[in-house]
């Protein structure tokens, strides 16, 4: 009888492995969850992202930036990517630009941040010595991912450009 005794009691008992199993896959489908989260809504469409950054933004001192003037800037072309909206300066002691892009399907995002990570500490360079309050404007700006979608923001209400463009995604 203590052998049938050992058998009912071993069958009544969780098996550890199971639960160790279970774990497992709980703990992956959580962090795919966050990961898919934090991820955003990548299939908002462009425009969309672009006229609520636009209508947050001043950019009435501002000029759509040309293929040209994003390459020279930042290195890289619209052919690199999904979409691209670029604002430049009419002036040229002037520092407010912006620059959206979304990405192909998440792709080369990490450039991107760098190539706007670049521009941002070259003119962080140039204006460093003569231009105290356009030095104040860059290092205020905000480099904000969410998704496919990446943007640099160089304005007094950066901020508020920064947080609009998170709200429409």
């Amino acid at each position: 009888m203590s052998v049938q005794k050992k058998k009912q009691e071993k069958k009544n008992r969780p098996d550890i492995l199971n639960l160790i199993r279970y774990g497992i896959a709980a703990a992956v489908v959580v962090y795919i969850g966050v990961l898919l989260a934090l991820r955003g809504n990548s299939s908002t469409p462009f425009d969309q992202v672009e006229a609520a950054v636009e209508e947050t933004m001043d950019v009435s001192t501002l000029k759509k930036g040309s293929s040209q003037e994003l390459k020279r800037f930042y290195g890289f072309s619209e052919s690199d990517c999904d979409s691209v909206c670029l604002y430049v300066p009419e002036e040229s002691m002037a520092v407010e630009e912006m620059l959206l892009v979304k990405t192909k399907n998440g792709s080369g995002t990490e450039s991107i941040r760098e190539a706007m990570e670049s521009r941002r500490d070259t003119q962080i360079q140039n204006y460093e010595g003569y231009g105290p309050e356009q030095v104040k404007l860059l290092e205020e700006s905000v480099i904000k991912e969410k998704g496919d979608y990446i943007i640099y923001i160089v304005s007094p209400n950066a901020q508020s450009v920064a947080n609009a463009f998170t709200d429409v995604l």
